[in-house]
């Protein structure tokens, strides 16, 4: 097996899933292709994990509570002292876990101030299928 940083570079847009998303969603702009290459990025674990069926609950309130939850997040991260006051090690473990949440939930809210609720929870899922999504 090759190592990912030995890996061939494959070109995001060339990825069948990805090639599909952009063809049935064609409202998808250029200009947020930065964007889904961010969500490149991100675990398909995080991503199933945070957002599997957020989309198709919260609907035409993606936004609301998208906002809701990043804010829910930067509290915990801002009051995390409060939380931990044994072990350094599994409060470095939960604010790493709080950044993470915190940076995926401001990519889906620059998609959410832009389209849809059906839209992005197409992203969502074009990405949670992805063969090269990182695991």
């Amino acid at each position: 097996m090759i190592p990912s940083s030995e890996a061939p570079k494959v070109n995001l847009f060339e990825e069948p899933s990805i090639k599909k998303l952009i063809r049935f969603r064609d409202a998808i702009k250029p200009e947020d292709y930065p964007i889904l290459e961010q969500i490149a990025l991100i675990s398909k674990s995080l991503l199933i994990d945070t957002f599997h069926n957020f989309f198709l609950f919260a609907k035409d309130k993606t936004l609301e509570q998208l906002t809701k939850d990043l804010n829910k997040y930067e509290n915990y991260l801002k009051n995390i002292d409060h939380e931990f006051h044994s072990s350094p090690i599994s409060k470095q473990r939960r604010q790493a876990e709080l950044e993470q949440l915190i940076t995926i939930h401001k990519i889906y809210i620059q998609l959410a101030q832009k389209y849809h609720w059906m839209t992005v929870d197409a992203i969502n899922r074009a990405f949670e299928n992805r063969a090269n999504q990182p695991i």
